[in-house]
């Protein structure tokens, strides 16, 4: 929606400075001064949205959950986690975390302090990870139910491939059931408020953070 967004800024802000120049505004304070009313009510709503983003960026789930590992991990323990960079925390300097996929490391963005490796994530039980990190952000995609259209839309063919991976969807459906071997221990989730709201973004910004804890 980028471009189109650009696009009515620019022509949205001719339209209203067409409309003052025109005849019957130009007669017409009364007319003019709604013009102006309309405009800034716009801006004004843009704004807030502006703002909903910067709040959200600011006062992210990610915060809390690196809080909550920096006052509970001890320095023996394993962080596991899956996924992009972007829907991951930050970890403390000295943290042992490890990355695990099937996809090959080389092709992963690297992340400093982490350790990757290539791995089906349902052989948990091998690893024997003390505390897991995923964010719903990330897990969405092997957690949804259906396959088939609902409502009238249609899943894409990446997802489609996504849900066919029987060990993930397997394997995150269990761990968020408390079924994996892990109970949860933290949920990081960002409240905002009634002014800022929460505005999830990208599938990273303002999605809750799970943290599981071996059993």
């Amino acid at each position: 929606m980028m471009p189109q967004m650009q696009l009515l800024a620019v022509y949205g802000g001719g339209a209203v400075s067409g409309l003052l120049g025109a005849r019957p505004a130009s007669d017409r304070p009364l007319l003019r001064w709604l013009v102006r009313l309309g405009a800034l009510a716009c801006v004004a709503l843009g704004l807030r949205q502006s703002l909903t983003v910067v709040a959200n960026m600011l006062g992210d789930s990610r915060y809390d959950a690196e809080r909550f590992l920096r006052d509970n991990v001890r320095p023996d323990d394993v962080i596991e986690v899956y996924g992009k960079n972007v829907y991951l925390p930050r970890f403390a300097a000295g943290a042992t975390v490890q990355r695990v996929g099937e996809d090959p490391t080389d092709m992963r963005s690297p992340i400093p302090g982490v350790t990757e490796l290539q791995d089906r994530v349902g052989a948990v039980d091998q690893r024997r990870p003390r505390w897991i990190v995923v964010s719903s952000g990330y897990a969405w995609r092997f957690l949804q139910r259906s396959r088939d259209a609902e409502g009238g839309r249609v899943l894409p063919e990446a997802q489609r491939v996504l849900l066919a991976d029987s060990d993930a969807t397997s394997y995150f459906g269990a761990l968020f059931a408390e079924r994996a071997g892990y109970r949860v221990a933290h949920v990081a989730v960002f409240q905002g408020s009634r002014w800022f709201p929460p505005r999830p973004l990208h599938a990273s910004l303002a999605c809750d953070v799970f943290i599981f804890e071996r059993r």
